[in-house]
């Protein structure tokens, strides 16, 4: 059965559900068979088939994206997105609660599988929004004469305005830090008292970020050609956004520099960065043993001072030497149980399905669709705009906290667009998402130049997706207009 034809690279090519239809013919025959002969309990081989659907289904539009597109495709959104936000949080990890050491009476199965459900149908819908965006729509956005007025060329540096964000970003965090707003160092009384001013210093943090994109591109477009000059401060910027990756306390900070350097290696050169790979894996270990032994001492430190980069910077590094050496075993279980989302959107569902969301909780589905004018108007306008602390809500609401935590727990996109409106919220949230996925590869990766800050300023907000979805839309609005702007500043015409 046909579904739908696309153009690419002068070739006409038709995408066709036979062969999923097949696997998927495949895995139910054998499900039966397998629950016939079985003495396992048939929910929890339910949840071995739903699992593998997810995969498989994953993997299978992965494969037919490659296909389809042999130039780009492991920088593709949707790809990413398949992989970052689906396989591994709701597949690979979910082998965790099929082994051995894992007590099978005490997981919900049921409750699983309710939850794997939702995944598929988000994947699915994520994948029918990315469909839905038409050939001729792609055409238009690339023929626009706005866009091609406003979009610069090359990769051509504005060497003046990289050295305008590297200060700006510097000074944006050192303020941060004095008001005790800085990553996770900061204090949530300081969070509230500041709320009116810390958009704005996220935003000038977000600077050296892109100076270290604008650099990235230029430096391997022309990685045999390159002057010194621009060599020694991509080299300094990295650097820098490196070590306030560590400082800020939050593992992703350290590893999201690495990940859009290997995606502008990609982008220029259209093969892997097999060193970048590496040096990534590794840095995913140091963090690990970096940051979690800092925010056991953040907080259980006496002479912690989050207003002090000194203060800072020795508690980390005390914590790091004093903390016990994990051997590979504990740390691999330890990534996996904080990357897998099962019980954590399990556990959302039962919430919501049990009628325990009151009047006091958040109002998820205003905010959704009232995330584009929270992304414009500043707290100062609109103070009673929403904080952003759901996870700290969750912790305590569903997942059973005491009220004096310190820290909130992921509920999963697919489990705040649940508590928003049940399956038809989350299908239309997807939805959505594939739509921009589809935009951002097809218009602003393929164009190049100035495009490609708009295309690597959204990735991370359309590959790995937060929980918060309502700050997915916050993001887009905000770093579409930020990005199209600063790319003016970042190129030369």
């Amino acid at each position: 059965m046909k579904i739908y034809k696309m153009v690419n690279n002068n070739q006409e090519r038709t995408w066709n559900l036979s062969d999923f239809s097949c696997l998927t013919v495949a895995f139910c025959f054998s499900f039966v068979i397998a629950v016939s002969i079985s003495q396992v309990p048939t929910d929890r081989l339910i949840f071995i088939l739903l699992t593998s659907i997810v995969m498989v289904y994953a993997m299978f539009e992965i494969y037919k994206l490659k296909k389809n597109d042999t130039e780009y495709w492991l920088i593709n959104p949707a790809v990413l997105a398949s992989f970052f936000s689906f396989i591994i949080p709701f597949g690979l990890t979910n082998l965790l609660y099929l082994m051995p050491f894992f007590d099978q009476e005490i997981i919900d199965f049921i409750g699983f599988n309710k939850a794997m459900f939702v995944v598929f149908i988000a994947l699915l819908s994520m994948r029918m929004g990315y469909k839905s965006v038409s050939v001729s729509i792609i055409k238009n956005l690339k023929q626009s004469s706005f866009l091609k007025g406003l979009i610069r060329k090359t990769y051509s540096l504005n060497m003046p305005f990289i050295f305008f964000c590297i200060m700006t970003a510097f000074l944006a965090r050192m303020i941060e830090i004095k008001l005790s707003v800085f990553g996770y160092s900061g204090n949530e009384e300081s969070f509230y008292k500041y709320a009116n001013y810390r958009q704005f210093l996220h935003i000038a943090t977000r600077l050296n970020y892109l100076a270290l994109i604008g650099l990235a591109l230029n430096y391997y477009s022309n990685i045999k050609s390159v002057n010194s000059k621009t060599k020694y401060m991509f080299f300094l910027v990295f650097i820098i956004e490196l070590l306030f990756g560590f400082l800020s306390g939050f593992k992703s900070a350290v590893v999201m520099p690495i990940i859009v350097l290997g995606v502008c290696y990609y982008l220029s050169q259209q093969r892997l960065p097999k060193k970048l790979m590496i040096f990534a894996c590794l840095f995913v270990w140091v963090a690990y043993s970096v940051i979690e032994p800092f925010r056991v001492a953040r907080y259980s430190s006496i002479d912690f001072n989050s207003r002090s980069l000194s203060s800072i910077s020795t508690t980390m590094a005390t914590a790091a030497k004093n903390a016990e050496v994990q051997d590979f075993g504990s740390f691999i279980g330890a990534v996996v149980s904080r990357l897998n989302m099962t019980k954590t959107l399990s556990m959302a569902i039962e919430y919501k399905d049990e009628g325990k969301l009151s009047d006091d909780s958040p109002d998820f589905l205003a905010n959704l669709f009232l995330a584009p004018a929270h992304a414009i108007i500043p707290r100062f306008i609109w103070p009673s705009k929403p904080f952003g602390n759901l996870g700290k809500w969750y912790s305590i609401n569903v997942w059973g906290n005491s009220y004096d935590t310190l820290s909130g727990v992921a509920m999963s996109p697919q489990g705040y667009l649940y508590f928003a409106g049940g399956l038809l919220i989350v299908f239309f949230g997807f939805f959505t998402i594939g739509i921009v996925q589809r935009v951002l590869y097809d218009v602003f990766l393929r164009w190049k130049g100035g495009a490609s800050i708009v295309y690597l300023s959204l990735l991370d907000v359309v590959v790995t997706i937060p929980s918060s979805f309502d700050a997915i839309y916050i993001s887009i609005v905000r770093l579409v207009i930020l990005s199209l702007i600063a790319q003016r500043f970042l190129f030369k015409r």
